[in-house]
């Protein structure tokens, strides 16, 4: 029984460097006079991959081409986008704060559409901005600072610190009133009250 394991992994050394990987199989290929099965049987692969490798040598280009299509008719124009990005710069916000952020100044577009300008330009992306630093549009955050331990608290230089520490010394503690208890008398009233104040006695026929 044969081993059927390749010699070499070719989606290994692809995920490397995939031109040189393409030209490994390509210097296989001509050590064997040719012969794709062998090339193919070697590297794991089938004969089709090898045949696209052949035809890639051909034109020139062994590394990987894009995918993009080269006709987009809904794709956001290029001016919008450098607009995108160049808030998304200035402002360092998300998603949706930044379709808020540009909808403010006249460009209203989805959060999407501005999660794919971005995703599109993330090597155009400065890196995140802090609050201080985007222009005023978040809300920064002060720091106060430290204060010098040798020097003396504010209040301990106000002139009457004293006067109002000794006054506070001697004063007798307030006594809390106790709360009463309501009397009869105190319900009978305000059932007057509430009797006297009644719409039904303003619209009483005489």
């Amino acid at each position: 029984m044969t081993d059927s394991s390749p010699l070499i992994d070719y989606k290994k050394l692809r995920r490397l460097d995939p031109a040189t990987a393409r030209q490994a199989v390509l210097d296989y290929l001509d050590a064997v006079d040719g012969n794709v099965s062998a090339t193919a049987r070697s590297f794991g692969i089938n004969r089709a991959v090898v045949y696209d490798i052949q035809r890639r040598a051909r034109d020139g280009d062994l590394a990987d081409r894009s995918r993009v299509p080269h006709h987009q008719p809904t794709r956001t124009p290029k001016r919008v986008e450098d607009r995108v990005v160049a808030a998304r710069n200035r402002t360092g916000l998300g998603y949706h704060r930044l379709a808020r952020y540009l909808s403010e100044r006249g460009l209203v577009l989805p959060w999407s559409t501005v999660r794919n300008i971005l995703q599109r330009n993330r090597d155009r992306l400065a890196p995140r901005l802090r609050p201080s630093q985007t222009g005023g549009y978040r809300k920064a955050r002060f720091e106060t600072a430290p204060r010098d331990p040798k020097e003396p608290p504010a209040d301990a230089l106000s002139p009457n610190r004293e006067a109002s520490s000794e006054a506070e010394a001697f004063s007798p503690p307030s006594e809390t009133p106790k709360p009463t208890k309501p009397t009869p008398g105190d319900f009978y009233s305000l059932r007057a009250i509430r009797r006297r104040l009644s719409p039904r006695n303003y619209f009483r026929p005489s």
